[in-house]
C-alpha cells in the first residue's frame, strides 16, 4: 500500500486579516494619539494667552500700552479694545470649533478603535478558531499517519509471507521439473540404446541378406584386409626418379592421382607400410608416368612392386564410411572441416563415403573420438543441455561406428593409416 502523505497546508486566510486589521488599528491609533494631543496644546495656549490680557487690563500699565496701540490703529481706546475683544471672541471661537473638531475627530477615532478592538476580537477568535480546526487537522493527519504504517506493516508482513510461499512453490516446481527432466534423459538413453540395437539388428539382417544374394565377397569381412593392388611398376629410372605404371586413361587415371607401393613379393594387409609413393605426371593410352617418393633410405622402390589407393578402383567404387573428428595438419587441434576434408580427399579417387554403415561398405575412417564434456547440471540453461546432448550423440555415433565395424569385421582405417593408403602421407 503506498505512504499516504499530506503537506501541511498555507496558513488559513482568517489569520492573515487578522494581522492585517491589527496592523492598521496600531497606525490608527497612532496617528489619532498625535492629533488629540495637538489640540489640547492648541487649547492650552488659547486659554494662556486670555489670562495673560486679562492681567494686562488690571494693570496700569496695561492701559498705557492698549492706548499706544490705539493710537497706532488710529482707534480709540474703546474701539481698540472692542476690536480686541470681537477678535478674542472670534479666536475663541475659533478655538472652540478646532475643539470640537478635535473632539469629535478624537470620537472618530476613539470609535473606528472600538471598531478595531472589535474587529481585532473577532480576528483573534477567527486565529483561535483555525488554531483548533490547525490542532484538529494535524490529530487527523497523525491518526491517518499511523494508520497508513500501520497498514504498510501489514502488507509487508503479507508479502514476505507471499514471497516465502513463492520461493517455495518455485523451489518445489524446480526439482519437479528437474525430476521430469532426468526422467525424460533417462527415457531418451533407453529408446537410444533400443534404437541401436534395432540398427544393429537391421545390420545383420542387411548381411545375412547380401550373403544370401552373393553380394558380399569371401574376404569382405576380413579386419586386417588392406587394399587390393590397382597396379605395378613396370619400369623405374633411378637417376631421373621417375617410372612408369600399368594404368591409363582407359583405367581413369588422372594427373595428381596418388599411390602408395608396396613390395611387389608380400600381400597387402591393413597393417602393412608401403615402401614409398607415385604421383601421376603424365597420363597416356595404357600407361602413366609418375614420380618416386622414396619412404626411406634401404628399401628402394623397384620395377614390379605394386600399387594402391585404398579409394581407386578401375573396376568398381570403393564404399567408406567416415565418423570423428581429423586433426590434418598435425597441431593436435581438431579440424573445423576436418570430416569433410577426408570425404572430399576419398571422392577425388573415385571413392563413395555414406552415411550409415550397411554391408555394402568396404572401410570405416575413424578420426578422434568426440570429447563429452561433464552432464550439465539440473537447472542448467537450455541451450547448455541442448550442446551436450549433441555432442553424446556424436560419440554415440562413432561408438556405434567402432562396434558395427569390429561385428562385421570391416576394416577401421585411422587418419594416418588412410593418408598413407591414399598415397598422400608426408612419410608413408
Amino acid at each position: 500500500m503506498a505512504r499516504v502523505v499530506q503537506r501541511r497546508s498555507s496558513p488559513p486566510y482568517a489569520v492573515l486579516v487578522l494581522t492585517g486589521l491589527m496592523v492598521a488599528f496600531l497606525v490608527a491609533a497612532v496617528v489619532l494619539g498625535a492629533y488629540y494631543n495637538t489640540a489640547r496644546e492648541d487649547l492650552a495656549k488659547m486659554n494662556t494667552d486670555n489670562a495673560q490680557v486679562i492681567r494686562n487690563l488690571d494693570k496700569g500699565e496695561a492701559y498705557s500700552a492698549n492706548l499706544a496701540a490705539a493710537r497706532t490703529a488710529s482707534q480709540s481706546l474703546v474701539g481698540y479694545l472692542l476690536a480686541q475683544a470681537d477678535q478674542l471672541k472670534k479666536d475663541k471661537a475659533d478655538l472652540t470649533s478646532q475643539v470640537a473638531e478635535k473632539n469629535a475627530e478624537l470620537e472618530k477615532a476613539s470609535a473606528d478603535a472600538s471598531e478595531q478592538r472589535a474587529g481585532r476580537a473577532a480576528a483573534e477568535n477567527d486565529r483561535n478558531e483555525a488554531k483548533a480546526t490547525l490542532a484538529q487537522q494535524r490529530l487527523a493527519f497523525e491518526t491517518a499517519e499511523a494508520d497508513v504504517a500501520k497498514a504498510l506493516a501489514t502488507e509487508r508482513d503479507r508479502n514476505a509471507a507471499l514471497s516465502d510461499s513463492y520461493d517455495k512453490a518455485l523451489a518445489e516446481a524446480r526439482q519437479s521439473w528437474n525430476s521430469r527432466i532426468e526422467e525424460k534423459d533417462r527415457q531418451v538413453a533407453d529408446m537410444e540404446t533400443q534404437l541401436r540395437k534395432l540398427q544393429h539388428d537391421l545390420l545383420v539382417a542387411q548381411t545375412k541378406v547380401a550373403e544370401a544374394e552373393g553380394r558380399i565377397r569371401n574376404s569382405k569381412h576380413a579386419a586386417d584386409r588392406g587394399p587390393e593392388p590397382d597396379g605395378k611398376l613396370i619400369s623405374i629410372d633411378v637417376r631421373k626418379n621417375i617410372g612408369y605404371i600399368d594404368l591409363g586413361k582407359e583405367d581413369r587415371i588422372h594427373i595428381g592421382t596418388t599411390f602408395a607401393v608396396f613390395d611387389g613379393h608380400g600381400e597387402i594387409k591393413n597393417d602393412t607400410k608401403p615402401k614409398g609413393q607415385v604421383i601421376v605426371k603424365n597420363v597416356m593410352a595404357k600407361t602413366s608416368e609418375v614420380e618416386i617418393v622414396p619412404a626411406a633410405a634401404g628399401n628402394p622402390v623397384l620395377a614390379g612392386d605394386l600399387i594402391a589407393n585404398v579409394a581407386y578402383d578401375r573396376r568398381g567404387t570403393v564404399v567408406f564410411f567416415v565418423v570423428g573428428g581429423f586433426d590434418l595438419n598435425g597441431n593436435g587441434v581438431e579440424d573445423e572441416h576436418g570430416a569433410e576434408s577426408v570425404q572430399n580427399m576419398i571422392r577425388q579417387y573415385g571413392g563413395k563415403v555414406v552415411d550409415q554403415i550397411t554391408p555394402d561398405v568396404d572401410y570405416v575412417v575413424t578420426g578422434d573420438a568426440p570429447k563429452l564434456p561433464p552432464r550439465p547440471a539440473p537447472g542448467s540453461p537450455q541451450s547448455q543441455m541442448q550442446l551436450w546432448q549433441d555432442k553424446y550423440a556424436r560419440l554415440d555415433q562413432y561408438r556405434k561406428a567402432v562396434e558395427d565395424a569390429k561385428t562385421f569385421q570391416i576394416p577401421v582405417l585411422n587418419t594416418n593409416r588412410l593418408l598413407a593408403l591414399l598415397g598422400r602421407a608426408s612419410n608413408p
